[in-house]
């Protein structure tokens, strides 16, 4: 029985054999087989070519021979039945290999490698901002690249030459000319920004007719602002703004004037005597002030001061005062008025009315009589010889160098020892005292 057993596992390994084989070709070709689900194909980076489909032969199924008594049992390998039939295909679908969505490279020719050396340029004139325009003519043109500074490669690449602003917006790779159209559009002036049109400034008005004058706003960065000789206010729009209205001045015109006259203070008027009246002195004797009160008007009075006699009316001076201003106070002086009252008035000039009166006394210097001094003598000196008791018959003579001597008739002489110098009021006490004396004497005789 071994050799039986041998000849058996023979004809099984040559079925592995086959089966392995079968399994190999399955892979390599994507074939699936009997009874085995579907694979999924695993994705690739890169696009492969499709394989060629291959036929492979169905695998026969494997049948199992009963197990024998005597040991054990092996697969016998299919038999490869030999037929002309094209192979069969699975009706399962194949799973294609995924598109690929972004064009296939290809390998550059020599001239798209090569970078041009020339670029289009467009070319402006005027000022940027302002009033700058596309150049008239050839527009754009082609500049070689080596004259632009600093040119990286990127487009727009603008720069600046002796001409204007210039930008370049490509290659020039021998292609057709760009539209001017392809050009940047130029810089002119942005859209100015709105501001509304300013509020009517406040006028300045006071009483009195045609006096009113605007009140000036200050300019700012939007407005500036104006007026002309004839007084009309206008507001205008700096650079880069406008009016809400679409325009970019606006005039008030003149100011208007409310014609309320002025209700002028009335002046006031004082006066003083200076100096009593002397016929013989030329001293100012009156003294007169006006003063133009100050008022809502602020504005200059002409005034008249008249002096006038308060007795008759009679004017006795006066003075014109022109455009006295406002708060402010004139004064003028009188000479040469008698004692008496008087009355200082102030007039219209145009007119004539009173404006405001005072009064004002001017008294006479008082007089003193006059004091006479008498003129003044000095008297003689006098020399009086005394005899007392003096006996009848006696006299009192002069002597010489104004000297007098008193002689008794009889008797002894009593001469007077001292020289005094008497005045005529002491020679006349003594002159009396000497008569009483004698008088005395006499009745005594009798």
């Amino acid at each position: 029985m071994p050799s039986a057993t041998a000849e058996q596992a023979a004809p099984t390994s040559a079925a592995e054999d086959e089966a392995a084989a079968d399994q190999a070709a399955t892979e390599s070709t994507g074939a699936e087989a009997p009874g085995s689900a579907p694979q999924e194909p695993e994705p690739t980076d890169t696009q492969q070519p499709e394989p060629e489909p291959q036929t492979t032969p169905p695998a026969e199924p494997e049948t199992t021979a009963p197990p024998s008594a005597t040991g054990p049992q092996t697969t016998a390998p299919p038999s490869e039945p030999e037929t002309n039939e094209p192979p069969a295909t699975s009706t399962e679908p194949t799973p294609t290999e995924p598109t690929q969505t972004e064009p296939t490279p290809t390998e550059p020719t020599p001239t798209e490698t090569t970078t041009p050396d020339k670029v289009w340029v467009c070319k402006y004139v005027g000022t940027p901002g302002v009033d700058e325009q596309l150049q008239t003519g050839d527009n754009p043109i082609s500049v070689d690249t080596s004259s632009l500074s600093g040119f990286t490669g990127t487009f727009p690449y603008e720069f600046n030459d002796a001409q204007g602003r210039s930008v370049a917006i490509g290659y020039d790779d021998g292609g057709p000319e760009p539209s001017p159209s392809q050009c940047p559009p130029p810089g002119g002036p942005s859209e100015p920004e709105e501001i509304p049109v300013p509020a009517q400034p406040d006028v300045t008005d006071p009483c009195g007719p045609d006096n009113a004058t605007w009140t000036v706003p200050a300019d700012t960065d939007e407005i500036t602002w104006s007026i002309d000789d004839d007084g009309n206010l206008t507001a205008t729009t700096n650079e880069g703004y406008v009016f809400d209205d679409g325009t970019t001045s606006h005039s008030y015109g003149e100011a208007t004037d409310s014609g309320v006259e002025c209700v002028a203070a009335a002046p006031s008027v004082t006066a003083e005597m200076m100096a009593c009246y002397d016929v013989d002195s030329d001293d100012s004797q009156i003294s007169g002030t006006v003063t133009n009160v100050a008022d809502e008007s602020g504005m200059s009075e002409s005034y008249v001061l008249v002096l006038l006699s308060a007795a008759d009316g009679q004017v006795i001076d006066e003075e014109l005062f022109a455009d006295v201003p406002d708060g402010e106070s004139m004064t003028f002086e009188v000479s040469g008025a008698a004692a008496g009252v008087y009355v200082l008035a102030v007039t219209d000039p145009a007119t004539g009315e009173v404006l405001a009166s005072t009064s004002v006394t001017v008294v006479a210097c008082e007089t003193t009589p006059p004091v006479v001094t008498p003129p003044t003598h000095e008297p003689p000196e006098v020399t009086v010889v005394v005899t007392w008791p003096a006996p009848p018959g006696t006299s009192v003579q002069p002597g010489p160098a104004g000297q007098a001597n008193a002689n008794a008739a009889s008797g002894g002489t009593l001469p007077y020892t001292g020289v005094d110098a008497l005045g005529i009021g002491a020679a006349a006490l003594l002159l009396i005292g000497v008569g009483g004396s004698l008088l005395v004497a006499g009745r005594r005789r009798h």
